[in-house]
């Protein structure tokens, strides 16, 4: 793959190769991580007693001065030492604002099973405790490639495997979205390992048809492009991963339905408010219109206000061609407000429906996510979540068998 537009150290090192899994942009290049500049934390491995005694733990320590040696004796002190794929982020800073985690993936003498279990763990909480962190961009070096001595190919299959594994995966309880990972080493040769087994792993780059990247009953999730993903979650609005924005309906008197009612419980006083204010300063709107609302509803942090009057029986062409337009005008809003994730239920379909209907909404639904599939240079996830299974299941075998 040709380097994509990226980090200054991604663009200039010697070695650059970089991919997408989901919302993550993965970037592999050649630098020591204590030269790196633009990412919010770096990773180091230690061992359980977090004592530095060589390699770039001694630089981190020399940089970051006192309080970083101060704040490990302190952890190890009232916790005990570091398990094996356990994480702790300190609070001193590099630079002035990056921060470090170090991390403990276990020892060489270990049966190479446990190691590759060891190692893909402490991938998966590094990335979990950047979300949690809420980190956008993390850099990792070849944990367990170096001093420890494990096999290099076996480490980056494992590097590649929990990134996608984490890309794709629905986690509870996280509070952001890790929207970059940096694997940056000195050493070439990991870097190349890296690159084999993400080939490995993706050996068609032609994603002109969707790859069903995860099927659980739950959900089912679809690469529709380089920068657009679709997932189908059979599940409450109110109980998806939150997002940058969930999208809701409302006619031209701003009254909505069911999801309006849920996002008012969720939001409070505070989304009361903010609609309110909206609604006194925006005083005409027609079909088609979207508005964005900046109010915390718990799954979002925006709300998309979907104009759109819901018919009770089979739409028209007229009707259709307004619905189509404001599916439209959600994904342009979204990507003009550079929002990375969105929610939403399959607007249109209403109280009343029946399997025409969901059939005509569905077809215009999947219509725009492959006009919407070629547009944009940013990744967008788009959620689409409805608790009923002929709901989602349609929407599911039409995605599916998308040309």
């Amino acid at each position: 793959m040709a380097a994509s537009e990226g980090p200054i150290n991604f663009r200039t090192s010697r070695f650059s190769y970089d991919f997408m899994f989901g919302p993550v942009h993965v970037y592999v290049y050649e630098s020591s991580i204590v030269d790196i500049t633009d990412v919010d934390c770096i990773v180091n491995s230690v061992n359980e007693q977090m004592i530095f005694t060589t390699g770039v733990a001694l630089d981190i320590k020399a940089e970051a001065g006192e309080r970083y040696v101060e704040e490990c004796k302190s952890y190890v002190s009232s916790h005990g030492p570091l398990n094996f794929t356990e994480v702790f982020t300190l609070k001193a800073l590099l630079r002035g604002s990056i921060r470090v985690m170090l991390a403990y993936c276990g020892c060489p003498s270990m049966s190479p099973q446990s190691i590759e279990d060891n190692l893909f763990k402490t991938i998966m909480n590094i990335l979990k405790e950047a979300a949690n962190q809420r980190f956008d961009r993390i850099a990792i070096p070849g944990i367990g490639a170096g001093k420890k001595g494990f096999p290099i190919d076996q480490c980056a299959r494992v590097y590649v495997r929990a990134v996608h594994e984490f890309a794709f995966s629905v986690h509870e309880g996280l509070s952001g979205i890790v929207k970059e990972v940096h694997y940056v080493d000195v050493n070439a040769e990991i870097l190349e390992e890296i690159r084999a087994a993400h080939k490995k792993l993706n050996p068609m780059e032609n994603l002109s048809r969707p790859r069903i990247m995860r099927n659980r009953s739950e959900f089912q999730v679809f690469q529709l492009s380089r920068t657009l993903i679709a997932k189908i979650c059979n599940k409450s609005l109110d109980t998806i991963e939150r997002m940058d924005a969930v999208a809701c309906r409302i006619d031209t008197s701003f009254k909505g339905g069911v999801v309006s009612t849920l996002l008012l419980t969720m939001g409070g006083k505070g989304y009361q408010n903010a609609l309110d204010n909206l609604r006194r300063s925006t005083p005409m709107v027609h079909d088609g219109d979207v508005l964005v609302l900046k109010a915390d509803v718990r799954i979002a942090s925006h709300v998309l206000l979907c104009v759109f009057k819901e018919q009770h029986t089979l739409m028209n062409k007229v009707e259709m061609d307004k619905l189509k337009s404001l599916y439209h005008n959600i994904f342009q809003t979204s990507r003009q407000k550079k929002f990375r994730g969105i929610a939403m239920p399959l607007i249109g379909l209403g109280m009343q429906w029946d399997y025409g209907r969901i059939e005509d909404i569905g077809r215009t639904l999947v219509e725009v996510l492959t006009h919407a599939s070629k547009q944009g240079s940013e990744m967008l996830e788009i959620t689409i979540a409805d608790k009923a299974s002929v709901v989602t299941d349609s929407l599911k075998q039409m995605l599916g068998s998308r040309p």
